[in-house]
C-alpha cells in the first residue's frame, strides 16, 4: 500500500489478505519518501494463531518498569536520566509475561503494551523489553502536544486502544494488566462495562504495597463492583501472587511458577531491619 502520513508522521493500514497467514512471526518493509529525503526500515508482525488461549493487555509504567509515577520527580528522574539497561523491571515480570505468552497449551497468546507514556519512548522500550528478555509486543504509546488535539486524550487512549484489540481477536478471552497508580483500575472496569464476558481476569500492581491509602480503597470499591459479574480484579503485592492465580485459572503452566517464584524472592529484602528501612525510606519520599 501506498500511504500519506499525518503532519507528524502517523500512518494506519489495514491489509485484507486472500489467504490466511500461517506464521506467527513476519517481517514489514517502509520506504519512505518526500521532497528531501527517502529511508528504509523494518517493522516486526505478530500473528495471533488460531490456537491462542487468550490475549494479554499490559500497561508499562510502574505495571513492568519501575517508574515510580505517583512520584513526579523520580518519574521525570527515570525518563530523562535513565537508559534501557539502567531502567529497573519488576522481578517476575519477564519469568510471568512469558508464561502467559507460552500457556497451558505451547501455543503462542499475543501480548500488547498500552501506556500514556509518549511515542519518544518507544525506542528505550523496545530495547528494554531485549535486555530485560521480556516478551515484545506491539507497543501503543500516545502523541504529546498542547492543542486540543491532545488535551484530554490521556483520558480515553488506554480504552481505545483495548477496545481495539478486542474487536481484533473477537472469539479469546483477556486478561488486563496494570497498576494502582494512575486510573488502570477505572479504564478496565470500563471496558469491562463495555464487553462483558470478553475479559477473565484483571490483575493491579500495589504501588505502594502495605499501605493503607484512597486508591487502593479505590480498586477494592471497583473490583467487589466487577466481581458481580464473575470477573476477579486482584491488587496484587508482586508478580507471583499474580502468578499463582494465574496458574490456578489455567492460564499458566503449574511448573512455571518455579522460575517466577525465584525472581520475586531474589528481589525481597533480606532481613526485617532492611525490609523497615525501606518503608521508612519510602514514607520520606512520599511526603
Amino acid at each position: 500500500q501506498t500511504i500519506t502520513t499525518d503532519d507528524e508522521g502517523f500512518f494506519y493500514a489495514e491489509f485484507y489478505l486472500e489467504q490466511a497467514l500461517t506464521e506467527t512471526h513476519y517481517k514489514a518493509h517502509f520506504h519512505y519518501e518526500d521532497e528531501r529525503r527517502t529511508a528504509d526500515t523494518e517493522g516486526d508482525i505478530i500473528i495471533a494463531p488460531d490456537d491462542a488461549q487468550f490475549a494479554v493487555v499490559s500497561d508499562m509504567d510502574d505495571t513492568v518498569i519501575r517508574s515510580n509515577v505517583p512520584n513526579r520527580i523520580k518519574l521525570v528522574a527515570n525518563t530523562l536520566f535513565k537508559n534501557a539497561r539502567t531502567r529497573l523491571p519488576f522481578q517476575g515480570v519477564s519469568e510471568f509475561y512469558r508464561a502467559l505468552q507460552k500457556g497451558t497449551q505451547d501455543t503462542l497468546n499475543p501480548i500488547y503494551y498500552v501506556s500514556n507514556s509518549p511515542y519518544n519512548l518507544y525506542d528505550l522500550l523496545h530495547e528494554f523489553f531485549d535486555v530485560r528478555d521480556i516478551p515484545q509486543g506491539p507497543i501503543f504509546l500516545r502523541d504529546f502536544g498542547l492543542t486540543e488535539r491532545y488535551i484530554g486524550a490521556a483520558n480515553n487512549h488506554k480504552t481505545l486502544q483495548i477496545a481495539r484489540l478486542l474487536e481484533l481477536h473477537p472469539d479469546i478471552p483477556f486478561i488486563l494488566i496494570g497498576d494502582s497508580g494512575e486510573h488502570d483500575p477505572d479504564i478496565y472496569a470500563e471496558v469491562v462495562s463495555q464487553y462483558p464476558n470478553r475479559i477473565a481476569a484483571i490483575y493491579i500492581r500495589d504501588v505502594r504495597p502495605g499501605k493503607k491509602w484512597k486508591v487502593n480503597e479505590r480498586v477494592q470499591e471497583i473490583a467487589a463492583e466487577i466481581r458481580e459479574q464473575g470477573i476477579e480484579m486482584l491488587l496484587i503485592p508482586d508478580t507471583l501472587v499474580a502468578a499463582r492465580h494465574a496458574a490456578e485459572k489455567g492460564f499458566i503452566a503449574e511448573n512455571s511458577l518455579i522460575d517466577i517464584e525465584a525472581s520475586v524472592q531474589a528481589d525481597l529484602p533480606s532481613n526485617p531491619i532492611e525490609a523497615f528501612y525501606e518503608a521508612s525510606t519510602s514514607e520520606i519520599d512520599d511526603n
